[in-house]
């Protein structure tokens, strides 16, 4: 026969024995896990599903590396631009005087944004730039 053994209301372990060799020792088998608060009626484990998160992403990241996702090409053409528009000469020092860029951030986005309606970078860049995930060294 088979017997459930029961600890503080828990089934702890199940056994196959010809009588119970403890008072704690329930007949029949209800699943290591299962519940009970009177050893008479038991309730399977329940199994709380594992919940997967996407991982947080650091959206931070160092001035020079927000520099780095520009080419060579594009950093010309805004420090070309700022020569004659003070907008642009503007956010540039404002990049330069900044701690970090926080690429996430709604004024780094529509900035950078403004940068390819203006054709200062190329169409696409923006998004480019903006949603690479950054990696560690640029952090």
């Amino acid at each position: 026969m088979e017997y459930s053994i029961v600890e503080n209301g828990v089934v702890t372990n199940v056994a196959v024995a010809d009588s119970p060799l403890s008072e704690n020792w329930i007949l029949g088998n209800y699943g290591i896990g299962a519940t009970t608060t009177d050893n008479i009626t038991f309730f399977p484990k329940v199994d709380t599903p594992t919940v997967i998160t996407d991982p947080v992403i650091n959206w931070k990241i160092s001035c020079l590396a927000f520099r780095n996702r520009f080419t060579s090409t594009e950093k010309i053409a805004l420090y070309e631009a700022a020569k004659t528009d003070v907008s642009v000469q503007i956010y540039l020092d404002d990049v330069q005087s900044a701690s970090f860029i926080d690429l996430s951030h709604a004024n780094t986005k529509s900035s950078v944004q403004e940068l390819e309606t203006s054709t200062l970078i190329d169409a696409g860049r923006a998004m480019i730039i903006l949603t690479t995930e950054p990696t560690t060294e640029e952090q």
